[in-house]
C-alpha cells in the first residue's frame, strides 16, 4: 500500500461523532478490549445495507473516504467497501494499525472450492494490530462476525454461530474465513497484503449495478444473540432457537423496520418516493412478494 493510503484516517471531530453514533466512549489507549467494544457496537448499530440504488436510481455509489464517512455519520450503513473503510479510518484515528485487503465472498461450495482462482476484489477485508496480535474485523459481511477474530487458524464460537479461520492455498499470504452453515454465504478469502483503496472503486461500481447486490434490497445487522436480515420484503431473525421469517405486508411496517430495527436514518421523502421505494423492494423479475421474499431469504 502506498504511503497516502496508509495515512487515510478520520478527522478527530468525525471520530467523536462516529463513536457517539455507536455509543462508545473514546478509549484511553488502543487496547484489545476497546477493539472488541467498537466492533460489537458497530455491527449492532450500523447495518450492512444496499439502499443506494433504491433511494436514487442515478446515485453514484462510491467508497471514497469522505463519501463513506459522511454516509455513516448521516445515519446510514453501506457495503463492506464503505463500512469497513470507515471503521478502519476510525481505528487509525484512535491509534490502531489498520490495513485494507483484497478479498472475495464466496456464496456456494463450488465457489469456495476454487482455491487457485484469482480473487475478484468483491470484498474489502480489514485487519487491525492491537497488543501485539493481528485481528480480523468486519462490518460488511452482515450476519457473520460479531467480535474480532485473531488471525490464527481455529474455530471460534460467536453465539449462535461457529466460525473458522484457516490458511488459504490460493495465495502465499491467503486466509479463508468460513461462515456458519446458517449464514448467508459460505466463506470469504483474502490476502494479507495491504491494498490501496482506489483499486476497489471499479469493483464496487460493477457490484452495485449488475450483480446479486442490485437484484434484491438487503439490510443485515449482527447482534449479541444472532442476526437480523431483510431481503426485499422478508425479515429473517436468527438466534440460538433457530430461524424465523416474517413477510412485511405494509409499506408503513417496512419503513418502520428500516428506521427502527436497523436504525437507518432515511432522507426526507415524498409519498410518491416512498411508494416507489416500496415497490422496488420487490426482487427484480418476481411478481409475488411472498414467493420472492421466501426464495431470496433462504
Amino acid at each position: 500500500m502506498n504511503d497516502a493510503s496508509r495515512r487515510i484516517a478520520m478527522e478527530q471531530s468525525d471520530a467523536v461523532k462516529y463513536l457517539t453514533r455507536i455509543g462508545v466512549e473514546w478509549p484511553q489507549w488502543p487496547s484489545v478490549d476497546a477493539l472488541f467494544e467498537i466492533q460489537r457496537a458497530h455491527v449492532e448499530r450500523i447495518p450492512y445495507e444496499t439502499l443506494d440504488g433504491y433511494l436514487d436510481d442515478d446515485q453514484v455509489v462510491s467508497m471514497k473516504p469522505a463519501y463513506s464517512v459522511a454516509k455513516v455519520l448521516n445515519g446510514r450503513g453501506g457495503y463492506c467497501f464503505q463500512t469497513n473503510v470507515t471503521l478502519g479510518m476510525l481505528l487509525r484515528a484512535l491509534g490502531y494499525e489498520a490495513e485494507f485487503h483484497w478479498g472475495e465472498v464466496r456464496f456456494t461450495p463450488e465457489e469456495d472450492a476454487a482455491d487457485s482462482e484469482v480473487l475478484s476484489g468483491g470484498h474489502l477485508a480489514l485487519t487491525v494490530r492491537a497488543e501485539g496480535e493481528t485481528w480480523l474485523l468486519d462490518t460488511g459481511m452482515g450476519d457473520a462476525i460479531y467480535e474480532p477474530l485473531p488471525l490464527r487458524e481455529g474455530r471460534y464460537q460467536q453465539a449462535p454461530f461457529e466460525l473458522e479461520l484457516e490458511r488459504w492455498r490460493g495465495a502465499p499470504d491467503g486466509w479463508r474465513f468460513r461462515n456458519d452453515p446458517a449464514g448467508s454465504f459460505v466463506s470469504m478469502v483474502f490476502t494479507t497484503r495491504p491494498s490501496p483503496l482506489d483499486v476497489f472503486e471499479p469493483v464496487l461500481a460493477g457490484l452495485a449495478r449488475s450483480s446479486r447486490f442490485s437484484r434484491t434490497l438487503t439490510v443485515q445487522r449482527r447482534h449479541r444473540t444472532g442476526a437480523d436480515v431483510l431481503r426485499g420484503r422478508v425479515l429473517t431473525h436468527v438466534d440460538e432457537t433457530g430461524r424465523t421469517r416474517k413477510i412485511i405486508k405494509s409499506q408503513e411496517d417496512w419503513f418502520e423496520c428500516l428506521t427502527g430495527l436497523f436504525g437507518i436514518r432515511l432522507p426526507r421523502m415524498t409519498a410518491a418516493q416512498r411508494e416507489a421505494m416500496w415497490q422496488k423492494a420487490l426482487p427484480k423479475g418476481r411478481r409475488s412478494p411472498v414467493a420472492a421474499g421466501l426464495a431470496d431469504s433462504v
